[in-house]
């Protein structure tokens, strides 16, 4: 063999290796994983917590499709524990604290925003815009029939799955006939719950159940009511587990 030649394997070994160095150390850009809470109504400021991955150099958070920017004050940014029974990777290593007011003429839905940092900007993270007319807060204690909060057809209820509770019911009146969706937004938005929702009469009869949807995770339930009377609707994680990160949006139409 060359001495040329043998000279330059000799070189190209110890260059392979760097080069594997040099892409193992590539800084990667920010991810968001969930945000708490899901949605928020426009025109108030709201204190809002966005977790994920390398978050800690974010210095921009950029709302898309919106013709007049919110106005955004990060608080704090930094490390973020792990609840119990939430995966690492669904709930991220990192978080920004920070308040938020959305334009006061924003229109209810969806919105996106992204994070942006010097390694470069997080995908889009999908976030909800609610109607404050229509939204209400869940309310503790709600974990059984005869503590069940009282919701109204038309109304979407921010709630959350807390450690030591592993059921929402929620109750409601209907008319025999009558046509209702219920649905619910959680993990299309980030959260780690995994919904099920259960259907029950006022004699505590199962009248429906759900899991997963058509599109994921998160089911819809379209039920007619068989009579008058009091209903209760039961929000539960398929993996019978709670933490502050089991979020979610519940609406009845």
């Amino acid at each position: 063999m060359s001495p040329h030649l043998v000279k330059l394997l000799a070189v190209s070994c110890c260059f392979i290796p760097c080069l594997v160095t040099a892409q193992e150390k590539k800084e990667l850009p920010p991810k968001i994983k969930v945000v708490t809470p899901l949605g928020i109504t426009a025109g108030s400021t709201t204190p809002i917590v966005v977790r994920g991955i390398k978050l800690n150099d974010v210095t921009e958070l950029r709302f898309l499709d919106l013709k007049t920017a919110p106005s955004i004050t990060i608080k704090n940014k930094g490390a973020a524990k792990v609840p119990d029974k939430v995966p690492p990777e669904k709930a991220g290593d990192s978080q920004i604290e920070l308040e938020l007011t959305l334009p006061a003429d924003l229109l209810p839905g969806i919105i996106r925003f992204i994070a942006v940092s010097s390694q470069g900007q997080s995908e889009p993270h999908q976030f909800v815009v609610l109607d404050q007319t229509k939204t209400i807060a869940e309310k503790e204690p709600n974990d059984g029939f005869a503590t069940a909060q009282e919701i109204m057809p038309g109304q979407t209820v921010t709630g959350s799955l807390l450690p030591g509770q592993n059921v929402d019911v929620y109750r409601f009146s209907g008319k025999a006939g009558q046509k209702m969706t219920i649905e619910i937004q959680a993990a299309r938005l980030g959260s780690v719950l995994d919904p099920f929702l259960m259907l029950h009469n006022a004699q505590g009869q199962l009248l429906a159940e759900i899991d997963d949807g058509p599109d994921g995770a998160d089911p819809a339930l379209e039920f007619t009511l068989p009579a008058d009377g009091i209903y209760y609707l039961s929000v539960l994680d398929a993996n019978d587990k709670e933490s502050p990160l089991h979020l979610y949006l519940l609406s009845i139409k």
